[in-house]
């Protein structure tokens, strides 16, 4: 037979068995299930197209005798596009459907359609799309496109900086990225480190100087190193800080022509925070074991004389700054003070306002900040736990929230506008901290919430407005169970403050903004005592 007549029979037994699935007197005896909707097919060509089905047929599994097949996975179009190529070969793969064809390829162990995918992405890897194709091909061994996907990347390194999928990396990912750029362009990857880390600055914070110490500095002129001096991020840690003083003090005692370095200086043009900043003693053992009674003494001193915090507060902020303190040490700091402000009530306020003090861009502790988020969002996550647990765990859980809401009113981070604004991840963490205590509708929990209520409601709201996640809807949500509690007498007794509460939010907020409540006194942190938290 030549070989035309082969391909002819070929195509006219595909037809036969094809025009077979939707006949009367169909031969299907297996049934694929997705969605609701049901695709009659033969086992036999399933099993020989497909590992997938050639395992769940070949071993006992309950699908081989109940002879149908629910492929919960994937969605029924694309199941359909799936069946329609076993049986025509036919399936149309463009740049915004490939990686979910490869899934449905790689879940069924479709090896033919799997190649057809790996050629198609071969064909489409640009600036714009090697990120994601990348992690395709990573994850389903296509050495072949991974292979393209790095060579883009280095390449087109400024343009794939700028892609959204960048900013979506993991660490190990985004370290490989950096590693694949060209030299010359170190200026990017500084860009990018910025940018990738400020995306989620709560969890990347301490990833920052690994990333950083990648880029060679040496490759770079004098104004980058100069601007690199200024960012928050590199001044807050000593480490990188100190390696751009270092490639400074190299530029200056370089030649006027090195061809790394653009504009020469001279010492005077060092911004004075840098020579007092740079090369710090080190915090020595013996300054270690003394560390946890001195914290412990100024934070007495800054309960039993409130009204001296102002310079107090600095001269603790001014003896930190006199030595290196490793990120262990500054753990231990940031440990003394939550530990002090969640058992005590009259600490809190006073607690929160130290925190922002350390925490500070530039005049700050380097690392306290992250160090401080971390903290708190580990203690976040064990308060569901504790709220179920004996009357002292629950009681501390309550000592954090309370910390919770005064460091969300007194944390605040600078803009480069120089405006002063909150966290957002802290009133996203104050709001779900508010849930944990309704999800355990006691008495005590939910005085808790109501003054917290009285406290925040307002700031929380300006500040949740900023949230792209639509934060305000969550938070109308968790206060309209709120008032279904205060509605309720046997879950609290009323008194002034769920008055107030109930009162506040009958008139949903319309009236009241952040700017306003601070003249009428109603939600001022400033004009009164130790702690507002405690009083209420």
């Amino acid at each position: 037979m030549a070989k035309s007549d082969t391909d002819m029979h070929y195509a006219w037994l595909g037809k036969l068995i094809a025009e077979d699935r939707n006949s009367e007197e169909s031969t299907c005896d297996l049934v694929l299930e997705s969605e609701g909707n049901k695709f009659p097919v033969h086992k036999n060509i399933m099993m020989l197209v497909s590992k997938y089905f050639k395992k769940m047929f070949t071993i006992e599994m309950k699908e081989k005798y109940e002879g149908i097949v629910k492929m919960l996975q994937i969605p029924y179009q694309r199941l359909a596009n799936l069946i329609e190529f076993v049986y025509s070969g036919r399936i149309e793969i463009t740049e915004k459907n490939v990686t979910y064809i490869l899934d449905d390829a790689e879940y069924t162990e479709l090896e033919a359609l799997k190649e057809i995918c790996k050629t198609v992405m071969l064909k489409l890897v640009s600036a714009d799309n090697c990120l994601k194709l990348r992690a395709y091909a990573q994850r389903y061994n296509l050495d072949e496109v991974f292979v393209k996907t790095n060579q883009e990347i280095t390449t087109s390194f400024a343009a794939v900086v700028r892609q959204e999928d960048f900013m979506q990396l993991n660490v190990d990912d985004m370290s490989a990225v950096i590693k694949l750029r060209d030299k010359g362009c170190e200026e990017t990857v500084f860009t990018g480190v910025l940018k990738w880390v400020n995306y989620n600055i709560w969890q990347r914070e301490e990833l920052f100087e690994d990333l950083f110490l990648q880029i060679d500095l040496s490759l770079t002129s004098t104004q980058v190193l100069m601007e690199a001096s200024k960012e928050s991020l590199v001044r807050n840690n000593v480490v990188c800080f100190n390696h751009v003083v270092d490639q400074l003090s190299n530029a200056r005692q370089d030649s006027p022509t090195s061809d790394a370095i653009s504009n020469p200086i001279r010492v005077i043009d060092l911004p004075t925070y840098i020579s007092k900043r740079a090369k710090l003693p080190l915090f020595t053992k013996n300054d270690e074991r003394e560390l946890v009674k001195w914290i412990n003494d100024c934070i007495d001193d800054l309960i039993m004389y409130p009204a001296s915090f102002e310079h107090d507060v600095q001269n603790i902020r001014k003896t930190l700054q006199r030595y290196t303190l490793s990120k262990s040490i500054v753990q231990k700091i940031v440990d003394i003070i939550c530990k002090k402000c969640i058992n005590d009530a009259n600490f809190r306020k006073l607690g929160a306002r130290l925190c922002d003090v350390l925490a500070r861009t530039g005049t700050g502790i380097p690392q306290f900040r992250s160090i401080l988020l971390s903290t708190a969002q580990k203690e976040f996550q064990s308060i569901g736990s504790a709220l179920q647990g004996d009357d002292t765990t629950s009681k501390r859980a309550r000592g954090f929230v309370y910390f919770l809401a005064e460091l969300f009113l007194s944390l605040k981070m600078e803009k480069p506008s120089g405006k002063l604004e909150r966290f957002i991840i802290l009133g996203q963490a104050l709001l779900g901290a508010m849930e944990k205590l309704m999800n355990h509708p006691n008495g005590e929990n939910i005085q808790c919430v109501v003054k917290i209520d009285k406290l925040t409601v307002v700031p929380l709201k300006d500040t949740l407005k900023q949230d792209k996640k639509m934060s305000t809807q969550k938070l109308q949500m968790t206060f309209d169970k709120l008032l279904l509690f205060l509605n309720d007498r046997q879950s609290v007794k009323p008194n002034e403050g769920t008055v107030a509460s109930r009162n506040l939010h009958a008139k949903n907020w319309a009236p009241i903004s952040e700017e306003k409540t601070k003249h009428s006194g109603l939600f001022d942190t400033t004009s009164v005592g130790p702690s507002v938290l405690a009083e209420l």
